[in-house]
């Protein structure tokens, strides 16, 4: 995700603004958290951002950043105070919940994408014709380039969710060979892989388990 967390800005709802009671002018509504983020369990649906490190967050989710050498101030989306810190450094979150107001040390971390992001060697499964990989983005654009575009906004809707476990993947058809198995089938690309024989594949690996011997 390219934002910390979907949230809510509270630019100009006066209403939502009065019946959260929230204290000060800005701070932005959390919608939701990712399950594998360092904010799990910290941050909750329902809270209200009111700062990052000091800086308040507006209405609008963005913040000041300070200017130096007598440049302008600048204002940028709340995400970029951490995204340009170093590696496992603190941050300090300061929220409304609950009638009052707390501060929270995080230390983010990158959130595991739902989707692998490269394919150094990427792994298949081949079954009565039929073959079968996870998805990854590269796949996604490369069925964009061989204009496979109706699959291809199917497909992308996987990039939309939150990632729950590290251990899942999307399997997807990706091929075909001829096979007397596969003789009357026509199945577009990119087609999930729901089930096999009644049991949910939640990754490739989990496939192959589920094959028969």
């Amino acid at each position: 995700r390219s934002t910390l967390f979907p949230y809510t800005t509270l630019f100009r709802s006066e209403g939502l603004r009065h019946y959260l009671e929230v204290p000060e002018e800005g701070g932005v509504l959390v919608r939701s958290v990712a399950p594998l983020s360092a904010l799990n369990g910290t941050i909750s649906p329902g809270d209200v951002l009111l700062a990052v490190d000091g800086h308040a967050v507006a209405a609008d989710g963005t913040v000041v950043l300070d200017a130096q050498s007598g440049e302008a101030d600048v204002r940028v989306p709340l995400d970029a105070l951490v995204t340009i810190k170093p590696e496992n450094e603190t941050t300090d979150l300061r929220v409304f919940r609950g009638g009052s107001v707390e501060n929270v040390m995080v230390q983010f971390a990158a959130v595991p994408p739902l989707l692998p992001r490269y394919d150094t060697a990427p792994d298949y499964a081949l079954v009565g014709g039929l073959i079968f990989s996870k998805l990854t983005v590269p796949l996604l654009l490369e069925a964009r380039r061989n204009g496979l575009v109706l699959p291809l906004r199917d497909a992308a809707r996987f990039l939309d969710k939150w990632r729950h476990d590290t251990s899942s993947d999307v399997v997807v058809l990706v091929g075909v060979v001829s096979d007397p198995a596969n003789e009357f089938y026509s199945l577009p690309m990119l087609t999930q892989l729901h089930y096999v024989n009644g049991e949910p594949v939640t990754s490739l690996k989990k496939f192959v388990e589920l094959l028969p011997a």
